[in-house]
């Protein structure tokens, strides 16, 4: 897995976010990954859907320390570590790896 975390990049008057990308190791746009921001008492604080260009945008219960956990059909989930700021959207874009089949299936 692999992330690239930039510092917040813009003023959301909604309240606090999460924007990227997600793509295969290939570099490919990943349409329809499941993207859940958890708290740190393990309670979903967040949820979205990458589009057909592989984006998505996540609105956040609240700032703080998170947990991110990524799936999608044929790709190995993923989970990192993101610190969300008040008031704020991070920048944080995901690769998934592609899963691997046992020998023998």
């Amino acid at each position: 897995m692999t992330t690239r975390t930039t510092a917040p990049e813009r003023e959301v008057p909604d309240g606090t976010g999460l924007a990227g990308t997600v793509r295969d190791a290939r570099g490919q746009a990943v349409e329809g990954a499941t993207l859940t921001l958890v708290d740190p008492a393990g309670r979903e604080a967040g949820r979205a859907v990458s589009d057909a260009g592989g984006d998505f945008d996540l609105r956040a219960d609240g700032p703080g320390d998170h947990l991110l956990v990524t799936g999608a059909p044929g790709l190995a989930p993923s989970a990192q570590r993101i610190v969300l700021l008040d008031g704020r959207t991070t920048r944080s874009d995901v690769v998934l790896e592609h899963a691997q089949v046992p020998v023998g299936s």
